[in-house]
Formats: C-alpha cells, structure tokens, sequence
C-alpha cells in the first residue's frame, strides 16, 4: 500500500507541475493543453473521491448499496461546481477562435452543459472551420443527445460535403516528452501515459460513436440514409486513424453491405490489433521493468499525435519470441 501511495502521488505531483507549466506557456496550443489538463485533473480527482467511498466496502454489495443510497458528508460535488474549472479554457477558446483550442474546450466540456461550458458548443468549432467534417460529426452527436434529429441530419449531410477531416483531439507529446516526466521512473511513467490514454479516449472518440448510433444499430435504414452513411464510413476510415473510427466503419460497412473481402480486410486489423495486445499483456509481470518499457513505448506510439492507432507497429516494440 506503501509503495502505491508513493506512486500516486509520484503522478499527481509530476502532472500538476508540468500542466503548471503548459499553463504559464506563451504559446496559445500549449496553454491550451495545459488547461485541459487541469480540468481533466480535477475531474479525475472528483471521481477518484466518489470511487473510495465504495472501495471500503470491499466488494460487501449491502454496504455499497447503503452508501449509494445514504447522503454523504461532504456532499459530492455538482457538475456545476466541475464545469468551473473548464472555465479558462472556454475563454481562451472565445477569445483565441483556434479550433484546436475550440476542439479542446469542447472535449474537457463533454456531457457538462452548465457554468461556462454551457457557452460554448459545436457548432462554435464548425462555424470557424466549416469544412472540417470531424466538426460536424461534433455538431451531429450533440444534437442526437438533445433528440434534435433534424439538426443531427443536417449536421451529417455537411460532414459529407466538407472536404477536410480533421478531429483535432488533444495531443500530449508536451506531457509525455517533458523533462518532468523523463525524469520519473518506469512506473511512474507508465501510470501517466496510462492516464493521459484513458483521457484522450475517454472525451474525444464520442462524435464517431454518435455515427455508429445513427448508421449501424438500427434494424431498418432508408436509402438516402444509407448512402449518406457509406460516404461518411469511408470518410472516417481515410482520415481517422482512431481504433474508435475503425470498429465504427466496419460496422457501418456490414451494415451496408461492403464486400466481404473489404470487411474481412477491416476485421484482419482488428484482429493484428487484438493480438498483439494480447501479446503485450503482462499477466504477473505487469510491473516487470521489461514490460514496463513495452507499455510506455507502445504509450508513446498512441498519443504522440493524439491519435491512438491500430496502424501503430506492436510488434517493433514488444521482445523477440523463441
């Protein structure tokens, strides 16, 4: 427990000082990062908060039923209180029209539609870049949380007219490349990069998982819809190299009817994907210093440019087999 204790606090140390200088940066983007960041930290730490409660109960379901239904002291905060610490970034967002920045601002916000979140939305990023499709996608998936079907096909049909996709998710090479996190050791390193995986795909991949609700999962699709959904399935495999993008185009493409062989191509990089995450499961030595060096390379390969890939080579960093 000791050693663990080290370690998160290893983590939340090393983050809190690189965000700080990501914040104090002259540079717009890297501003930007480092106030996403910091409201990505802090809603990590307000659900950290809300996991311990249950974590004392060691698996007893009563127990965690009785503090589900019991009113806490504290109370948990409410998502007004978290969307406050977007705030800067919102207005760096407004002030900047960067639609890196915007796109940023848009990702920390995710579901939260209070404080300052609540002025600014996709629509803002697709007004500044028009024809940037991943924008409209954005704009697309929103409306489908509001049941705002007809602004969802509008939406759509500019994704399919806009000439340039581009998903502007945020990259953390700042994070991962400084001298303050080189400078920890394997395990702490692999902790961050773990962090920052689970950040990137936990906010960012919501637009293409919004296509796969309106083209994939219904029994019955007319055929406008389906030619609409063919373009944007091809769309998406040409220019997202997301696992999220992947998975989705195949979808859409059985849905639709692609040839076996194309499907069967898609499945074939699911597959190599699997597989070698397969291989790179560490089992016992998960902590071994040899894994370690697998994970945060593999860690590097996938967010160097915000763009977790199944193009990435696994099998240039994982040992040699006997």
């Amino acid at each position: 427990a000791g050693d663990t204790e080290v370690g998160t606090a290893a983590v939340n140390t090393t983050l809190a000082q690189v965000t700080g200088k990501l914040v104090d940066s002259e540079q717009p983007r890297e501003r930007a990062l480092g106030l996403y960041m910091q409201a990505h930290l802090a809603e990590w730490a307000w659900r950290n908060a809300e996991q311990s409660k249950y974590r004392m109960c060691d698996g007893d379901m009563e127990c965690i039923g009785k503090k589900m239904s019991t009113p806490q002291t504290p109370p948990a905060p409410a998502p007004e209180t978290r969307s406050v610490d977007a705030a800067p970034l919102v207005a760096l967002a407004r002030s900047s029209r960067d639609p890196s920045i915007v796109a940023a601002a848009l990702y920390a916000c995710r579901d939260i539609q209070t404080g300052a979140c609540k002025s600014i939305n996709a629509t803002d990023w697709a007004a500044i870049e028009p024809n940037n499709a991943a924008a409209w996608l954005k704009v697309a998936a929103d409306a489908a949380a509001r049941t705002d079907n007809a602004g969802r096909e509008d939406a759509l049909r500019r994704a399919v007219a806009a000439s340039e996709y581009d998903a502007r998710r945020p990259a953390f090479s700042s994070v991962t490349d400084s001298d303050l996190v080189i400078a920890q050791s394997p395990l702490v390193k692999y902790f961050i990069s773990s962090h920052l995986v689970i950040s990137r795909m936990s906010a960012s991949d919501r637009p293409i998982w919004g296509l796969a609700g309106y083209c994939a999962y219904e029994k019955t699709i007319e055929a406008p819809r389906n030619t609409l959904c063919d373009t944007l399935a091809n769309k998406v495999l040409e220019n997202d190299d997301s696992l999220a993008a992947l998975y989705v185009a195949r979808a859409i493409g059985k849905k639709n009817g692609w040839d076996v062989a194309r499907l069967q191509s898609l499945q074939d990089e699911l597959d190599v994907f699997s597989g070698s995450l397969s291989d790179a499961t560490p089992g016992a030595n998960i902590f071994s210093c040899q894994q370690l060096d697998i994970e945060n390379k593999w860690v590097k390969l996938a967010i160097a440019k915000g763009k977790p890939s199944v193009i990435c080579d696994f099998n240039k960093i994982l040992p040699e087999k006997s």
